[in-house]
């Protein structure tokens, strides 16, 4: 007679994938974890969180963390080279 965990390395792998990552999906779900690609937005978000070490949140702080944030990511997105040729 067979085991289950024989019968279970029987089955096509794909199936088993797929079962897995409904799994997943359904714990994740039960948990309210939310998957999401991190932006800057989400770092800042949680990086004045945990400077204010669980304290009132501070808008202030949040909007300037922001605000530079935004400044440095669009002078990122520049090509140095047509800094200088203009």
């Amino acid at each position: 007679m067979r085991t289950s965990w024989q019968q279970a390395t029987n089955l096509k792998p794909m199936a088993v994938r797929l079962q897995v990552l409904a799994m997943e999906e359904h714990l994740l779900s039960v948990l309210g974890f939310e998957l999401t690609v991190p932006t800057a937005k989400t770092f800042l978000r949680r990086f004045v969180q945990a400077a204010m070490h669980g304290g009132e949140p501070n808008l202030r702080l949040e909007h300037l963390a922001s605000y530079l944030t935004e400044l440095a990511l669009l002078e990122y997105g520049e090509d140095p080279a047509q800094k200088h040729q203009a």
